[in-house]
């Protein structure tokens, strides 16, 4: 595999990862907390998770536009 196909692709797992942690970490705010607290942590979530989310579709589009290697 081309090294800039295994960069992509490792970033865009990497990108996955983190829009997991933010979804989990999302739903732990609806947990008992002050509503002050719960709700700067639901954007701060949201924002975060909505961006590698986000990165990940624009890294998938970058991926496809690559030239195929000789076969």
């Amino acid at each position: 595999m081309e090294p800039r196909k295994a960069l992509l692709l490792f970033a865009a797992l990497a990108l996955c990862a983190l829009a997991a942690f933010c979804f989990f970490g999302f739903l732990a705010t609806f947990e008992p907390l002050e509503a002050d607290r719960a709700m700067t942590w639901r954007l701060v979530y949201g924002a975060v998770g909505g961006s590698a989310v986000l990165g990940v579709l624009v890294l998938g589009r970058r991926f496809r536009r690559l030239p195929r290697g000789p076969r």
